[in-house]
């Protein structure tokens, strides 16, 4: 399939719930460095799921991409923020957030982490952020970069993949 048969779709997360999380903890076990101590639960959900913005493609019915976006008015909300502390300054509010972009193994090579990147960064828009934050892995920065995104440092790794080594990008809006 061309990547112009997709379509990222705007979903209630409550209603998929299940299926976005359980396609994260999955689509994470494939990569060098995760760790399975790390996710105890099959499925890699959290509280900040309640209150962002998510995405999905299908095919067939099945999801086999997710993202979500978080739009935050306070610094003290912005996800990983203990990483940011020292690039504070970067930070104008409010911020948006790119989190828990994850693609099936199958269907990786397709394009679509990047239909899921321009959605985001519409709706961010959209919502008036001032700048657009990502915390991504080494094989994202080029892609992200050439979206306009400025490389600002190595910000190590979260708790939940503590082998995955994360720089933080942001875009100016």
């Amino acid at each position: 399939m061309d990547k112009e048969e997709y379509k990222c779709v705007k979903v209630v997360f409550s209603d998929y719930s299940e299926e976005i999380g359980t396609l994260r903890r999955k689509s994470w076990e494939t990569v060098k460095g995760f760790d399975p101590v790390a996710f105890p639960e099959h499925t890699w959900i959290d509280d900040l799921d309640k209150t962002a913005i998510h995405w999905v493609v299908f095919e067939n019915k099945k999801i086999i991409a997710s993202a979500r976006l978080g739009i935050y008015n306070s610094y003290m909300e912005i996800p990983y923020m203990d990483l940011m502390e020292p690039y504070h300054s970067y930070l104008k509010l409010p911020v948006a957030s790119l989190n828990r972009l994850v693609v099936s193994p199958d269907n990786r090579g397709r394009h679509l982490a990047q239909l899921l990147d321009k959605v985001r960064i519409e709706e961010a828009k959209k919502k008036q952020a001032r700048i657009v934050i990502g915390q991504a892995v080494s094989n994202r920065i080029g892609w992200l970069q050439s979206l306009g995104f400025e490389f600002i440092a190595d910000i190590g790794s979260i708790k939940e993949l503590p082998n995955i080594k994360l720089s933080l990008m942001i875009k100016q809006l």
